[in-house]
């Protein structure tokens, strides 16, 4: 039997996928980039998506998209705060950000963090940080990769 190939879901109204957007963000007093690092999407993705379509945001996002944003909940969010992950991985990407040229200070702003806190982190004194902690370094090496971001170091 010869079955024809799956055709693409058609994308969909942009309009609920942003609110939720917005909702997880102001729920878990979060950057978009944190989101899109908990749902896997690219950041670019979610930044088109909370622009309002009228000012060069998304009228449309492709089904995919909306599933991964409607696959968290406000909890999951918040919960990341007080999810505790080995720090080893964390502690590598902060090294990579520190060799891209960003320093103490930027990290720390960027992180939301105390100095302190990221001394221990760097200094291997400590064997676990949030997940939060986690997503928000995954998208700081992100950015950093980013041709707009690596600049402003």
């Amino acid at each position: 039997m010869i079955t024809a190939p799956a055709e693409a879901d058609p994308p969909v109204a942009a309009g609920p996928f942003r609110a939720q957007l917005r909702f997880l963000i102001n729920s878990g007093s979060v950057s978009p980039d944190v989101i899109a690092e908990l749902v896997d999407l690219p950041h670019d993705q979610l930044q088109s998506l909370l622009m309002p379509s009228g000012r060069g945001g998304a009228d449309q996002v492709p089904v995919e998209v909306g599933r991964k944003l409607l696959s968290i909940t406000s909890a999951t969010v918040r919960a990341t705060r007080y999810q505790l992950v080995p720090a080893g991985p964390v502690r590598a990407g902060l090294r990579r950000l520190l060799d891209a040229g960003w320093s103490q200070a930027r990290l720390t702003d960027y992180l939301r963090m105390r100095r302190s806190a990221l001394e221990l982190l760097l200094t291997e004194r400590t064997f676990s940080c949030t997940r939060l902690t986690e997503l928000r370094v995954a998208a700081a090496v992100r950015a950093a990769d980013r041709p707009a971001l690596r600049s402003v170091a």
